[in-house]
């Protein structure tokens, strides 16, 4: 794994939120995966305002972006995993206290090794299990579906060179 997809040093530009030099926030998650009988499944956690998403969450001061993705991962899901590779990032911008942020996410996909899957309810409101199709179908960010698509892509793609 290159460290490329690692963001560059943060400030706190903007209130608690640490930005780089472009002013932008970083995140990290990805697509926790399981294989069953039938195939893959994708575990997608549901946030309060009923929106289905995969889990991702701030980086840590001192924390690379994978390691944040694994420690987030498990925190919303309850399921401890290894990263298989690195899925992309994305951009965008959202609003919050009245101001305009711009946020970078990278993602893996990230094999389960252990646990189990249960939400945290202080951040969602439910976690279920999704085949490739479906969590494609019930992801609500079109940038979140990109990412789960290329998890499938890559799931296939392993599956068939071995």
């Amino acid at each position: 794994m290159n460290r490329e997809d690692e963001p560059a040093s943060m400030t706190r530009v903007s209130g608690s939120r640490p930005t780089d030099a472009d002013g932008f926030t970083h995140s990290a998650g990805g697509v926790a995966f399981r294989e069953t009988d039938a195939g893959f499944e994708f575990a997608l956690v549901k946030s309060h305002t009923g929106n289905w998403v995969l889990p991702k969450g701030g980086i840590e001061p001192g924390e690379t972006a994978l390691e944040a993705a694994v420690r987030e991962i498990a925190e919303e899901t309850g399921l401890r995993t290894e990263v298989t590779e690195h899925l992309g990032n994305f951009r965008y911008q959202f609003r919050a206290s009245g101001e305009t942020l711009n946020k970078v996410v990278n993602h893996y996909l990230a094999r389960v090794v252990g646990g189990r899957l249960a939400h945290d309810p202080e951040e969602h409101c439910a976690c279920a299990w999704f085949c490739s199709e479906e969590a494609v179908r019930v992801a609500r960010f079109p940038n979140e579906v990109n990412i789960i698509a290329r998890a499938g892509e890559a799931l296939r793609r392993h599956a068939s060179a071995s």
